[in-house]
């Protein structure tokens, strides 16, 4: 019979404790990888997993160094007097916050593409959506020079024909001018081919 909490808690682990658990811990230790996790979080994992495995600390300086993000690497790829375990990951620690700092405030500066804020229940309109496309545009572009044409950009309209809904380049009256100029040319060419 069993005699102390002690006892029962000995025999609850006998029984339902992984049988395997050296190879089990080496499996899940091949598996780990920092990836998109802070180095606190995946530095954390890793002792957890090390302390039942008896690698030796050379080993597992090697493993951290390929475990890692790829971005870490490279900030770190001048580190090489590092001479224990615990002071690389101090290191990788300092640095992997400065990138997360760094990443962070470029997301601050970044502008947002779509800053659409739905206000009561309010679906975004045609209008709004060009407008947001036109601050867009301001954005990234020094003024037009035409003051006209800046206008017309604004609004969206061609320069050619003032219309909305396409652009100069896609003009439909200015493709009838370049068709008349053509059957123009064609025929005073026929013209002239005729008098020879």
């Amino acid at each position: 019979m069993l005699q102390s909490a002690e006892e029962i808690l000995q025999l609850l682990e006998k029984v339902f404790s992984d049988p395997d658990r050296r190879h089990t811990t080496q499996t899940e230790y091949r598996k780990l990888y920092q990836g998109k996790n802070t180095f606190t979080t995946f530095w954390a994992e890793f002792q957890r997993l090390t302390a039942e495995l008896d690698y030796s600390e050379e080993t597992l300086l090697d493993n951290v160094r390929f475990k890692i993000n790829q971005s870490l690497q490279k900030a770190l790829v001048a580190e090489v007097g590092t001479t224990t375990l615990h002071e690389f990951a101090k290191k990788c620690m300092l640095v992997d916050q400065n990138l997360q700092r760094i990443q962070e405030k470029e997301k601050r500066m970044k502008p947002q593409l779509f800053a659409y804020q739905k206000q009561s229940g309010q679906s975004p309109t045609a209008n709004t959506a060009v407008e947001i496309v036109a601050l867009q545009k301001k954005l990234y572009r020094p003024p037009h020079q035409d003051p006209e044409k800046e206008s017309l950009m604004k609004l969206g309209k061609c320069f050619h024909c003032h219309g909305s809904g396409h652009r100069t380049r896609d003009c439909p009256q200015k493709q009838k001018v370049r068709v008349n100029e053509i059957s123009t040319t064609e025929e005073h060419a026929q013209y002239e081919s005729g008098n020879e």
